[in-house]
């Protein structure tokens, strides 16, 4: 909907609201007066006794005017209502007074106070119905009827004239009222329309104002609708386009100014290293142009010798792309732009040019940027930015002043470079010499030492294998010793196993270690040691094991597993120690038995 239908429909909102306050207004002093009409009615009975009219009319009336005042949603019906109780308290009253002359005046005040609705059209029923009122009593007293005149004048009948005289009286009445209703309506329009035009005038002067503050506050998109004949409104679109233009090279200089002095500002501090200058160039300039990826490619190579592009730093969404891509001079917009040395800017771009990517996927751009970076004619490079927004002129003259500064900066750093090489090659050609000399002597030095070294090392390993075979011999006469993998099939075994189990070597390899288990050893013992070497843990018992011929022998075993680099038991070895004594390994046992129980209990 237009901002004009809008406008009307909010005026016609008003203009009902500002005649419902007419009406609402008038329903209230109508009010007042059919509640005076009352007691007035109640006052005659008092003089004429006539209490049926002034009770049962009055409050027929009232019933009359509460059923429209509250129950009559339709407001017009409830005038036409209002104007209908007033014409029957006006016949009520010269009933009760029996026709005096002075109570016609009724009909005059009644009609009169129906004016404050300002609508001729309540006139209406109150003149027909004084009308049929005073054609009824007259057609009665034609059939015949008696006394009829004096419930309508003072005289006990009614004439031809007196009929004509008081239907002219009420129509001139209802005439003039419903005229002057008109009239009062039209003041009414009319003071509306003054308000409306005052209201607008207001309204429009307010926005001005606001637009002003909008305007002195830098706001330049701020929409201001004007009249066509609001002279100060134009002005102020006017001096908002003047404003606009000198805020918007204010801006372009600012971002210039601040951009040069951002890159310079890297240039000069970060040029000891070619590679991080790069990434931060190229990270700053996607940034600052809010651009969407952007790549810094160095001329590389002489003229004779495989002249090439070489991406040397990339920047996309926020994140740096180590990518390697070389391009040839001349080939694609890039080769292009360093062969003629000027700026390329593509806003159709070719559908497979090249991809911005992010985390939700891959688009095409909607503007290519391709500086050339150039020093008084020479090209070292080509700075390319790529963006999903197109690139202002301003932007363009930045990027090219930026590609001038980048392209000194990049020729000194070459030169520097190249001298710092020349120096740095005469300087190792020196101590190249002086160090060859030295080295030999070390060479010899190291040489003898070496010699030393290997003697001395051939003695102590001879040392510590003599160590070995006698711990290992005391080892073999006191321990026993047994390695098995993770179902207890039994892999090594020493001379001190099988002396004690009267077992051979050849008759427990790749036998269960069930073979040596008494009957006497309850089973959770050996489930509480399966759990601890599963879990990577030592288990250490006192265990009564079954030789070979049916004897038994007691033993301190100490059980740990094997673990591999995840942390996780390949196999397990077990130490044990015979315990010669029966009744001292019987308490070792019992006492183990106990922790076992209590270890249960508090699990």
């Amino acid at each position: 909907m237009s901002s004009a239908s809008l406008y009307t429909e909010s005026r016609a909102v008003r203009y009902r609201q500002y005649f419902e306050e007419i009406y609402s207004r008038g329903d209230k002093i109508a009010g007042f007066f059919i509640l005076g009409f009352f007691l007035t009615g109640i006052l005659c009975a008092f003089t004429y006794d006539t209490w049926t009219l002034g009770l049962g009319m009055g409050a027929l009336n009232l019933s009359l005017y509460g059923i429209g005042r509250f129950m009559i949603q339709n407001k017009f019906i409830r005038r036409l209502i209002i104007s209908t109780v007033f014409c029957v308290y006006m016949l009520q009253f010269i009933a009760q007074m029996h026709g005096m002359y002075e109570m016609h005046f009724f009909f005059f005040i009644n009609i009169a106070i129906l004016i404050i609705y300002q609508d001729w059209r309540i006139m209406v029923p109150y003149t027909l119905l004084a009308v049929v009122h005073h054609t009824f009593f007259f057609i009665l007293q034609l059939q015949g009827m008696e006394n009829v005149g004096q419930y309508f004048i003072s005289d006990e009948s009614i004439t031809w004239e007196t009929l004509y005289w008081h239907f002219g009286l009420v129509a001139l009445m209802g005439v003039v009222c419903g005229w002057w209703a008109i009239i009062l309506q039209k003041m009414s329009e009319s003071r509306f329309e003054d308000k409306e035009q005052l209201e607008q005038q207001l309204t429009g002067m307010q926005q001005n104002i606001n637009f002003a503050l909008d305007l002195t506050r830098g706001n330049f998109q701020t929409e201001h609708q004007i009249d066509p004949t609001d002279d100060l409104g134009r002005s102020l679109l006017e001096m908002r386009s003047y404003l606009l233009e000198a805020s918007q090279r204010d801006k372009q200089e600012k971002f210039l100014n601040q951009g040069l002095a951002l890159i310079n500002e890297t240039l000069r501090t970060s040029n000891d290293d070619m590679n991080k200058l790069s990434v931060q160039l190229v990270t700053q300039l996607v940034k600052y142009m809010q651009a969407n990826q952007g790549g810094l490619f160095i001329l590389q190579g002489e003229a004779e010798q495989d002249p090439h592009l070489q991406l040397l730093a990339c920047y996309a969404y926020d994140r740096r792309k180590f990518l390697e891509k070389r391009v040839e001079l001349g080939e694609g917009l890039l080769g292009q732009a360093v062969l003629e040395k000027d700026t390329v800017y593509l806003t159709d771009v070719p559908e497979n040019y090249v991809q911005i990517t992010s985390g939700l996927g891959a688009a095409n751009p909607r503007s290519v940027l391709i500086v050339p970076l150039q020093d008084r004619g020479q090209v070292v490079g080509v700075l390319e930015l790529v963006s999903f927004r197109k690139f202002e002129r301003y932007h363009i003259e930045f990027l090219e002043k930026v590609g001038e500064s980048i392209a000194t900066s990049i020729i000194s750093a070459k030169t520097a470079a190249h001298t710092k090489r020349l120096l740095e090659q005469g300087e190792a050609m020196t101590q190249q010499m002086h160090s060859q000399e030295e080295e030999m002597r070390q060479h010899m030095e190291e040489l003898v030492a070496t010699q030393e070294a290997v003697q001395r090392q051939l003695a102590q390993d001879q040392l510590l294998v003599q160590e070995f075979e006698a711990r290992q011999k005391v080892f073999n006469l006191t321990t026993i010793m047994s390695e098995g993998d993770l179902h207890g099939t039994i892999l090594e075994v020493n001379d001190k196993l099988c002396e004690v189990s009267k077992f051979k070597r050849a008759e427990l390899i790749g036998k269960s270690h069930n073979l040596f288990r008494h009957p006497d050893m309850p089973k959770q013992v050996f489930k509480l040691m399966w759990q601890a070497i599963k879990q990577g843990k030592t288990f250490r018992g006192i265990i009564k094991n079954r030789a070979k011929d049916g004897s038994h022998y007691w033993v301190d075993a100490v059980i740990s597993p094997v673990l591999d680099e995840a942390g996780k038991p390949i196999k397990y070895i077990g130490i044990r120690y015979v315990i010669p004594d029966d009744s001292l390994a019987e308490t070792l046992y019992q006492q183990m038995l106990l922790r076992m129980e209590s270890a249960l209990i508090q699990t």
